[in-house]
């Protein structure tokens, strides 16, 4: 009965029903790359650690892709950073607008101004994991729901037999 009422807005329903569906495959495809593409990864030479209030001090110089010289100083509480040593080789990843603003400090003293732009690169790692995860469940959920009205729509305005 229902089907003799939707007529030829059958096809339209169940194309935007494909399309809704698709468009939001799409955007969790990108979405799931965002976490990724914040960070830019470089590898340095520890300048110096020092201890401050539960926490280490760690600086760090590395050179970009450009080949210039910097020094970043960030505070961290893993557990990798209090086995540094002075001249032990060491990743980081810097957020890319903390980066790009040159906004981060060069000394111990300052470390504490870091506010979360640089991370060593295992506390990165799991800081992308859980972000990861979290897109991907909600991602899964939307899509999932799409997915669920674009077969309904199709069982409603063409059913079999």
């Amino acid at each position: 009965m229902m089907l003799l009422s939707i007529g030829k807005w059958r096809y339209f329903l169940a194309g935007l029903a494909l399309a809704v569906f698709l468009g939001l495959l799409c955007r969790a495809a990108g979405r799931l790359m965002q976490p990724f593409s914040e960070w830019r990864i470089f590898r340095g030479i520890c300048r110096e650690t020092a201890p401050q209030n539960g926490s280490t001090a760690v600086a760090v110089d590395f050179t970009d892709h450009r080949q210039l010289s910097h020094t970043a100083a960030f505070c961290t509480a893993h557990p990798a950073a209090a086995k540094l040593q002075k001249g032990d080789p060491v990743q980081i990843a810097v957020q890319r607008t903390v980066f790009a603003a040159g906004d981060y400090p060069q000394s111990l003293p300052d470390a504490r101004r870091a506010s979360g732009g640089i991370l060593l690169r295992q506390e990165q790692r799991r800081l992308i994991s859980i972000a990861f995860l979290r897109i991907l469940c909600r991602q899964i959920l939307l899509c999932g729901g799409a997915l669920a009205v674009f077969l309904i729509v199709m069982q409603i305005c063409f059913p079999h037999g």
